[in-house]
């Protein structure tokens, strides 16, 4: 699962990560640099053991754009393009290379920062 962060508070974050934990095989973190910075400071480090899905909207299908935060020296997604239409249902397109994992997104993009909300069974 994956989770995208609303909340400055280091404590509120830590307890997302570590109830996520709990509850699945492997838990992620789903931002982008600007959110992350925003939202929770560009040196905090507090989740770095977590795969990045990260969200870069350049078209580009590739981690050749990625400059490092967080702690994250690589990532493991990158959203590279939203808003599209794919059989008559709205996709984001994601990138990855070698991570071997199910996807679950749980909360609005990094762009929908007005809707951001926690996961419904939190």
């Amino acid at each position: 699962s994956f989770f995208f962060f609303s909340s400055r508070r280091r404590h509120t974050r830590s307890s997302l990560v570590s109830w996520a934990r709990r509850c699945v095989q492997e838990t992620g973190v789903y931002t982008s640099y600007y959110n992350w910075e925003s939202i929770v400071g560009i040196s905090w480090d507090g989740v770095k053991d977590c795969p990045l899905w990260y969200a870069h909207y350049d078209n580009d299908p590739s981690f050749r754009d990625f400059k490092p935060f967080g702690g994250w020296r690589k990532p493991a997604i990158k959203q590279y393009s939203g808003d599209k239409t794919l059989c008559g249902s709205g996709v984001d397109f994601n990138f990855y290379q070698e991570y071997n994992s199910c996807l679950l997104y749980t909360s609005p993009s990094p762009r929908d920062l007005s809707t951001s909300r926690m996961p419904s069974s939190a």
